[in-house]
């Protein structure tokens, strides 16, 4: 067995896992399965992607990819749960985030953030498990989860959410 970052104890397998997260094969398989079974369903799951990217950290301080993905992710969460960005406008603010708050703050690059120790029991092994009248509820509480789990650290993804919200976006939806 092997430790994911997301704190899930998935078999040691060979096999792909993602080009620049740390996942592990296993969890990474998993998630595969669990986007499936999502679409096939018909289960709306709009904040699946950043949750799975910001609960797998682990690449960051040496893979520059993955720092942004960690932050750009992480900043799509804060928007939703602290701002109130509605689900219709998380695909242009996911997509204008580096282009354009990156310039506006002077920065070249997003910086490593520190993980947090624990994630909580939702990630995308444990998800599967769930009845499919449970899936568009449980992985919001995920994606609640692993906000929590940031949050409580000091990061600057607050203030990187508000910069933009303040003159780009209306939170009515």
């Amino acid at each position: 067995m092997a430790l994911c970052d997301c704190g899930a104890l998935v078999p040691t397998e060979d096999g792909p896992s993602h080009a620049y997260m740390s996942a592990q094969p296993a969890c990474w398989r998993c998630y595969g399965e669990l986007l499936a079974r999502l679409a096939a369903e018909g289960v709306d799951a709009p904040l699946q992607m950043d949750t799975y990217a910001a609960q797998h950290p682990g690449n960051a301080p040496a893979e520059r990819r993955q720092r942004g993905s960690v932050a750009v992710h992480l900043t799509v969460l804060c928007a939703h749960f602290d701002f109130g960005l509605p689900f219709s406008q998380l695909p242009q603010f996911r997509a204008r985030l580096s282009s354009t708050l990156l310039p506006r703050l002077g920065l070249e690059d997003w910086p490593a953030l520190n993980p947090p120790q624990q994630w909580g029991p939702l990630n995308a092994p444990v998800i599967l498990s769930f009845p499919v009248s449970q899936l568009e509820e449980v992985t919001y509480e995920w994606a609640r989860q692993v906000w929590e789990a940031w949050r409580v650290q000091e990061t600057p993804v607050q203030f990187w959410a508000q910069t933009l919200m303040e003159t780009d976006y209306d939170r009515r939806g």
